[in-house]
């Protein structure tokens, strides 16, 4: 593919969007702090939502980051197996792909 300069918005995120990424990470450790509750709670609490953690891995316990990185990890070996499978084959089937990855991620959830 060309991954050429004028697909880089497609690609990379902006500096705006680097910016409402940071100011929604100080969001969510005000929320957590003014709740009184600890950001290990607040991390057991949502630890199936692993989208909620985007930018606060180093705020949490080495525990919950863990476990969320393995979690991701599952998805990624499920993926790349079914990718590896596809091209071995010689089938190119996304939707296939996509499902595999919505039910390891269902399955994660449910863990």
């Amino acid at each position: 593919e060309n991954l050429s300069f004028e697909y880089k918005a497609d690609i990379w995120f902006s500096s705006q969007e680097m910016e409402l990424f940071k100011t929604q990470v100080a969001r969510i450790l005000h929320s957590i702090s003014s709740s009184g509750m600890s950001i290990a709670q607040y991390a057991e609490m949502h630890v199936n939502d692993t989208s909620t953690f985007m930018g606060l891995e180093n705020y949490l316990t080495s525990n919950t980051s863990q476990n969320i990185r393995d979690r991701r990890g599952v998805i990624w070996r499920a993926v790349r197996l079914e990718q590896a499978r596809q091209l071995d084959t010689g089938i190119h089937d996304p939707e296939t792909m996509a499902a595999i990855a919505e039910a390891m991620s269902e399955k994660s959830r449910t863990r």
